[in-house]
């Protein structure tokens, strides 16, 4: 048997024993705004987005579909009730929910690797009923094309048995899916991941210890999902990067001529609006503004990632002992539970109003505004591009998968972050925060307005990123 098909056996058989609770059917869009929808005005075509249920997927995933309705498509935005984003329908812009049965105690015992097969597993049965229901409803717009997060690759199939064409979404950067395609094609799976300096063969910069390894139970699981998403994401009408030419050129270079479609380097898609799973703070903003000039360190390392308490300890202290003002995103769920009451005995008594802790941040808003002088990341690739968009250096501390190399696109190709070791240390975090804020930051920042300048040219009329999204667009309307 088939190596790939002994391990799509094991799989469905793990995940059909968590298949157990009822799928209840999508919510409709009121009636009201169907028939507004329908008659107001004539559209371009019919797409409907789907993304991974995940606030680093959500996020662009919107922001390309608010660019495509402001171009006359209609737009139907599809999301699960587990992680669902707080959205509102409007003329041109559907929103349908699908009930996944899953609970948040259930998510959470599943490592990422094992929450990624089981969603695209339970996604299928009601993700396929709501595309058969869009197609029939009268009076409807027809469903021209679906355009799917890489991620869930489930609908690749789904999409060929409809009859629909399918475009798959990257939201991360595309050297990370040359890294992802590596480990499957070369098998990298074994020691030098967190440790070896090596370059990768034809991946130069990317070290082994860069790679988009993903801890999980399940060896076999992590090794189907990469062969799942990269080649039925080659296997679309087209994909589209959330990356610009002028950031990634040699990696799309390689990519494209593996697709079976064209390849689109459209971003970064930076619109002011976003669509956060969790409540944004905006009195940080009114905190930044009594602050001076390029002076805070603003820290947050996303929305999934998870700290232990030692490490909160360090960070905490690192942050107290550079002397600098600092505003730190300290989701509740960051360490079992913890919140600012939780932090070091006396540490927010130490750092007074030089320092602001904070559930969650209007990042976009953080990181344009004229306080903040250095970037703490995950290197999350959102949060990678807003720092670029902003012009701000970044001190460089990534957890897992595709912010590895991220991180070392950052520090050592485009030349505006700090890199930090994986085990957090107060005294090397009192170092780099000190380093982004005085000299040594000055440098990374002129790098960083430079690169900046770079990215808003390839977004402007001509530029690289306007071209194919233009491009783009004549394909949906062809569709």
């Amino acid at each position: 048997m088939d190596k790939n098909l002994k391990l799509q056996t094991l799989v469905l058989h793990f995940l059909n024993s968590r298949l157990t609770l009822p799928i209840k059917p999508s919510t409709p869009l009121p009636n009201s705004l169907m028939a507004e929808n329908r008659v107001s005005m004539p559209y371009t075509g019919h797409l409907v987005l789907f993304s991974y249920p995940y606030q680093g997927h959500i996020n662009p995933m919107i922001q390309l579909a608010r660019t495509l309705h402001s171009r006359g498509f209609f737009i139907t935005i599809v999301h699960t009730d587990y992680n669902a984003p707080h959205l509102e329908p409007s003329p041109g812009f559907s929103i349908e929910s699908i009930c996944l049965g899953l609970s948040n105690q259930e998510a959470r015992e599943m490592d990422k690797v094992e929450l990624v097969l089981v969603l695209n597993e339970k996604c299928r049965p009601p993700f396929r009923a709501l595309m058969e229901d869009l197609q029939s409803r009268k009076g409807g717009v027809p469903v021209s094309c679906l355009i799917t997060d890489a991620v869930m690759y489930f609908t690749q199939d789904l999409a060929e048995e409809l009859g629909i064409k399918r475009m798959a979404f990257r939201t991360s950067s595309s050297t990370s899916t040359l890294g992802f395609q590596a480990i499957r094609e070369k098998g990298y799976l074994d020691e030098r991941a967190d440790t070896s300096d090596e370059l990768v063969p034809d991946l130069s910069p990317i070290r082994f210890k860069d790679l988009p390894f993903v801890k999980t139970k399940y060896p076999d699981y992590f090794s189907l999902f990469i062969s799942s998403f990269t080649s039925k994401s080659f296997r679309a009408s087209a994909l589209i990067f959330n990356t610009s030419d002028s950031l990634e050129s040699p990696a799309l270079e390689k990519i494209r001529p593996q697709c079976r479609g064209p390849v689109y380097a459209i971003g970064p898609l930076n619109l002011p609006s976003s669509s956060s799973i969790l409540l944004e703070d905006d009195k940080c903003i009114s905190w930044l503004d009594t602050q001076p000039p390029r002076s805070v360190v603003y820290t947050s390392f996303g929305s999934i990632a998870g700290l232990d308490s030692s490490q909160v300890m360090e960070i905490a202290w690192g942050l107290a002992n550079s002397g600098r003002p600092f505003l730190w995103v300290v989701r509740s769920d960051l360490v079992n539970g913890l919140n600012t009451a939780g932090l070091p005995s006396g540490f927010m008594d130490q750092v007074g109003s030089c320092g602001l802790v904070v559930e969650w941040a209007p990042q976009k808003k953080v990181l344009a505004h004229r306080a903040v002088g250095a970037f703490w990341t995950h290197c999350g690739w959102n949060s990678t591009l807003e720092s670029i968009c902003a012009g701000v250096p970044m001190a460089c501390w990534p957890q897992f998968s595709d912010q590895r190399v991220n991180s070392r696109l950052i520090c050592h190709v485009w030349g505006v972050g700090a890199e930090m070791r994986r085990e957090v240390e107060r005294g090397e975090v009192e170092m780099v925060v000190r380093r982004l804020l005085e000299r040594e930051g000055e440098e990374m920042r002129e790098r960083a307005s430079e690169l900046k300048k770079v990215v808003e040219k390839s977004l402007g009329k001509g530029g690289s990123s306007y071209d194919a999204l233009e491009s783009l667009i004549l394909q949906l309307m062809s569709c």
